[in-house]
């Protein structure tokens, strides 16, 4: 909870605050915010130095208010320093690792952590996924099936037969997808049996992780903070007998040369960010798990030497200032929908790639559209056969597209929102609300992986067969442990 600035003179764990102006010192880089703490009566105006490391969220925050004046920008500042009745920013460079500085503007807006990842990518990402249809394909289908068994291979790595059977159970859940793709389970399992080949040999022979010195594996956690705006699942947390625990990000593509891939390492930084601020204090470095070396190989029938199987598995060292500079783009992302503006790619890699499989046309027409990209547009977006000539809104077509998307981003704020703020509630507000359920386990999981739950009271909440839901365990959905699952 916020902590009185009056008396408080140490560390502040959270602020939160509605920023009122923004003034950028340009002698120094810097800028100085103003605002207005939430549970202030007295509306009393503070300040507050930011360094360059922030600057993109200082930008982010200038154009917000230049943009509508007459609202604040709502902001949560993580582990300030209060002296007196001052607040100031702690030294970047010195003091505790686990407490690092944070602006999160509108942490209500619980941003999804591969969302996070698709914007590193490309800023663009975040508009295309609204208004293009997703696609399943086989190469996703592959992806969905190896980080399925991925956890019974990291805790049974000399059970061949169980590996089996989870293969199959996994299959036999995605018949219906497999039909509509037009493609059988084997044929299925025959393109993804070199990654599981790759991944089970390379847990034998690898030297990274002592395995031995692991006493747990918590596969497909939910983690969620409306504190920083952030939500995702992790593909394994490792828990290691000295107490320290780590997030593992399972990719069946490649690393980049000797290092893990930008986007991924921001996933994972993502991860480890979200567990410390659950109250994790002993953490390993994050790592992300490559398959698509592996496979390659062991599908060519190729002689793999021993040392290459550590190539597989890639820490992913986390600072603060990882930690800062991911939340800069969260916060940008957090601005998209009021600005109406996200940069094009500035590698001509990347736009050539997108217009490869589509999504070149999509990205410019939105831009057009009003969705802008920037003066310069990328001439591999546009590069169109002559017999496709490329399509020009008309201005109706414009103003009609603008009242839409405003509509549609009010829709998709009060979405993201909504949870955030739902899950700030003490544990019995949110019992109240009717969408939260007490219960108590009773007997064990059965062999059709079905868990028999009982409420420890009338079931007077909202929640019904066939809902999904969160469950987590007494430490709540966001400082305890939590996970996705569908009431049957």
């Amino acid at each position: 909870m916020p902590k009185n600035p009056e008396t408080e003179t140490a560390c502040l764990p959270l602020i939160e605050a509605e920023i009122t102006r923004c003034l950028p010192l340009e002698e120094t880089g810097n800028s100085q915010i103003f605002f207005h703490l939430v549970a202030d009566p007295r509306n009393k105006e503070y300040d507050l130095h930011i360094p360059s490391e922030f600057k993109e969220t200082a930008l982010v925050i200038e154009m917000l208010l230049s943009q509508k004046p007459d609202r604040m920008v709502r902001a949560n500042f993580l582990h300030m320093d209060c002296r007196q009745h001052d607040f100031a920013m702690p030294n970047l460079h010195s003091g505790s690792t686990s407490q690092i500085p944070l602006i999160v503007l509108e942490p209500h807006w619980l941003i999804n952590v591969t969302t996070l990842t698709n914007f590193d990518f490309c800023q663009r990402n975040y508009f295309l996924e609204r208004y293009m249809l997703k696609r399943q394909t086989p190469p996703m289908m592959r992806g969905t099936f190896v980080h399925e068994v991925f956890d019974h291979i990291v805790q049974c790595k000399n059970d061949g037969s169980g590996l089996r059977r989870e293969c199959s159970a996994s299959l036999t859940n995605h018949a219906l997808d497999l039909a509509f793709l037009g493609i059988s389970p084997s044929e299925l399992y025959d393109d993804a049996k070199s990654h599981l080949n790759g991944l089970f040999k390379g847990l034998q022979y690898q030297s990274v992780l002592d395995m031995n010195g692991i006493e747990g594996i918590y596969p497909e956690r939910y983690i969620i903070n409306p504190h920083i705006g952030l939500k995702g699942r992790i593909d394994l947390i490792l828990k290691h007998k000295d107490g320290r625990k780590q997030a593992i990000e399972l990719k069946t593509s490649k690393p980049w040369g000797q290092n893990v891939k930008p986007g991924h390492t921001l996933q994972v930084h993502a991860y480890h960010l979200l567990m410390m601020e659950k109250g994790e204090d002993r953490l390993a470095p994050p790592m992300v798990v490559y398959s698509g070396e592996a496979a390659k190989r062991v599908s060519n029938g190729e002689k793999i030497p021993p040392g290459f199987w550590n190539y597989l598995f890639r820490e992913a060292p986390f600072s603060r200032f990882d930690a800062i500079k991911m939340m800069n783009k969260r916060n940008l992302i957090v601005s998209a929908d009021t600005l109406m503006h996200l940069e094009f790619a500035k590698n001509p890699n990347k736009c050539r790639g997108c217009s490869g499989i589509g999504k070149g046309i999509h990205c410019s027409f939105l831009h057009d559209l009003g969705l802008e990209g920037g003066r310069e547009r990328p001439v591999t977006l546009t590069t169109r056969p002559p017999d496709e000539p490329m399509p020009v809104p008309d201005e109706e077509t414009i103003k009609w597209f603008t009242r839409y998307n405003e509509a549609l981003a009010a829709e998709f704020a009060a979405v993201k929102e909504e949870p955030g703020r739902y899950f700030s509630l003490p544990e019995e507000d949110r019992l109240e609300t009717g969408y939260c359920l007490r219960l108590q386990k009773i007997g064990k999981i059965d062999e059709r992986g079905i868990l028999c739950l009982e409420s420890s009271g009338s079931n007077e909440s909202e929640l019904r067969e066939g809902d999904p839901c969160l469950l987590s365990n007494e430490g709540g959905p966001v400082q305890g442990e939590c996970l996705e699952v569908h009431i049957t």
